[in-house]
């Protein structure tokens, strides 16, 4: 049945079994296996896709439903209300991983020594159920109705350039200044290829307007502190240059509404410990970080 819905998740007999960390005929034998005893087809094959059937659809939610309980009850029994323990996956932004978790992961593993940690530096946003995470730290707002979020924090995006740029080309004063700079691009934000603007403000399309790209944020920040032009990025990245004057924020009546940074994991009517541990472990870290000062580990 695990197997079964790692398969359904995926829609790829080889990709569940790169999750599950099997051979592809060993899935395929569980699936098999699961067919010949109900007596029904659960998946419709090609030889370029792995489609539910109909009974399939009908099972799989109850089947994800049992095989929740039955974590749940395992984990009550083994554990008996003491420290949490196995493998915990976590996802975390690249930069953000840096700047503020190395020294929270360290302490949280000397609080949960029964506890193993996978972390995964990511900025795309992985997906949760597809990608076995446990715990993922998120910026803004969640679009996956799935998940439950515990905040940690918030954080603003704003605009920024180094002092050089501007003495050479000056200050933006309005957004509707900048198709005139030069314009660097956090390729993985949630508005591709646009800046977004409170109205009555408008948005900046980007087409052909970048200097540069890229999906790492703090790459960009050190590109604009050398002077190539003006980025968007949230302030806890280019804190450090701020406060050694090697950038200046600009526009700052359009930086964004606070967003929100919280841990994330999926709704579950039985959570692991483990989850729990880190997720509050987290709150009361961050509860004494309140303005996201980088520390560098």
């Amino acid at each position: 049945m695990y197997t079964f819905c790692r398969v359904a998740e995926v829609g790829s007999f080889s990709g569940a079994a790169r999750l599950l960390r099997l051979s592809p005929p060993l899935v395929s034998r569980h699936v098999n296996d699961l067919e010949a005893h109900l007596g029904i087809r659960l998946f419709n094959r090609t030889t370029r896709q792995v489609e539910l059937s109909e009974a399939g659809r009908r099972y799989y939610p109850q089947c994800l439903e049992l095989l929740e309980r039955l974590d749940g009850i395992e984990a009550d029994v083994s554990v008996l209300g003491q420290q949490p323990h196995g493998l915990l996956r976590v996802s975390i932004p690249m930069d953000f991983g840096r700047l503020f978790l190395g020294q929270a992961i360290r302490e949280f593993l000397s609080r949960a020594p029964q506890v193993r940690l996978e972390v995964n530096y990511d900025d795309r946003g992985a997906h949760l159920l597809q990608e076995q995470i446990d715990v993922a730290i998120r910026i803004g707002q969640l679009e996956d109705s799935s998940l439950v979020s515990q905040r940690l924090g918030t954080a603003c995006i704003g605009f920024f350039a180094s002092p050089d740029y501007l003495a050479r080309h000056g200050e933006p004063l309005k957004p509707v200044d900048l198709p005139k700079h030069q314009l660097l691009e956090y390729s993985w934000s949630r508005t591709p290829g646009v800046w977004p603007f409170p109205p009555p403000a408008k948005n900046i399309e980007l087409a052909g307007r970048c200097r540069l790209s890229s999906n790492n944020g703090r790459a960009l920040a050190e590109m604009c502190v050398r002077g190539l032009g003006i980025t968007r990025l949230p302030e806890f990245l280019v804190q450090d240059y701020l406060s050694k004057a090697q950038l200046t924020e600009v526009l700052q009546d359009y930086r964004s509404a606070p967003l929100d940074i919280g841990a994330v994991y999926l709704q579950r009517h039985f959570k692991p410990a483990k989850i729990t541990a880190f997720v509050e472990f987290l709150k009361e870290y961050f509860s004494s970080e309140p303005d996201w000062m980088p520390r560098w580990v």
